[in-house]
């Protein structure tokens, strides 16, 4: 695998930013057909929290070892504490939902640009940006996955920021996850799959069990929860994340 850093000018947030990437070497196996080697390799869009960079994921886990088992490239953009949110300090949710793979095919033209073959992901303020993406874009994003997500804003612990953020209020907008489930269910377009795990320690558990039984109300297809003894730490995201690409790669074979 290759680890690429790259810094570019974003026009979605009016400055350079730049982002890391995991970049498989060696031509991709199709894994139904292994006598077939694709042109192409599958993305993940891997999101870090608030108090995280874009180095958290490489520093952290093991998710290069992840990837190079399966073939994948990894983007992993900064966001600083915006939240994945196009707000007062500046278009994040743009940026990294629309501009950064834009930007990404650009540069690195062996990356999929298949539905099927895009997947985002993170943990805590970045399980929130990748259902976000998700159920915003679910023509775009095939797949996503959340750790210990933030996806029930009353309890995410944002601070000071939060008006900045949000305004007001953020129920029933474009950054509610309950409203984008919805509104994304209710759509004729495709859904995304959609992974959740929280630990049973962990701060945001209740909120995780809302939003759990929110989509479990929609009927949501596809969409899949587990939940293990955990808090919110590095200690669990490591091997959850695993499991979510395991889930995922398993899924993908089952269509």
């Amino acid at each position: 695998m290759a680890f690429i850093q790259i810094d570019f000018y974003s026009n979605a947030l009016g400055m350079h930013t730049h982002a890391n990437i995991i970049l498989p070497q060696k031509p991709f196996k199709c894994p139904d057909t292994p006598n077939t080697i694709a042109q192409t390799c599958p993305v993940l869009y891997l999101l870090h929290g608030q108090s995280d960079d874009e180095t958290a994921w490489t520093r952290l886990s093991s998710i290069e070892r992840y990837a190079e088992r399966l073939g994948w490239a990894v983007i992993m953009p900064t966001t600083h504490r915006a939240w994945y949110t196009d707000s007062l300090l500046g278009n994040y949710f743009t940026y990294v939902a629309q501009e950064l793979p834009a930007v990404c095919h650009n540069f690195f033209p062996q990356l999929s640009e298949k539905r099927e073959d895009t997947y985002v992901a993170g943990q805590s303020m970045g399980g929130y940006g990748a259902f976000k993406c998700a159920l915003t874009y679910p023509e775009v994003y095939g797949t996503a996955g959340s750790l210990s997500g933030a996806l029930d804003m009353h309890h995410a612990n944002i601070g000071s920021e939060y008006n900045m953020l949000f305004g007001d209020h953020w129920q029933g907008t474009d950054n509610d996850l309950f409203t984008l489930a919805k509104r994304c269910v209710e759509a004729n377009g495709p859904k995304p799959r959609m992974f959740q795990w929280c630990g049973t320690s962990d701060f945001l558990y209740q909120d995780n069990l809302h939003f759990r039984d929110y989509m479990e109300s929609l009927h949501f297809p596809e969409y899949h929860y587990e939940e293990s003894e955990g808090d919110h730490c590095w200690d669990n995201w490591d091997p959850k994340i695993e499991r979510f690409l395991q889930w995922a790669t398993k899924q993908a074979q089952n269509t």
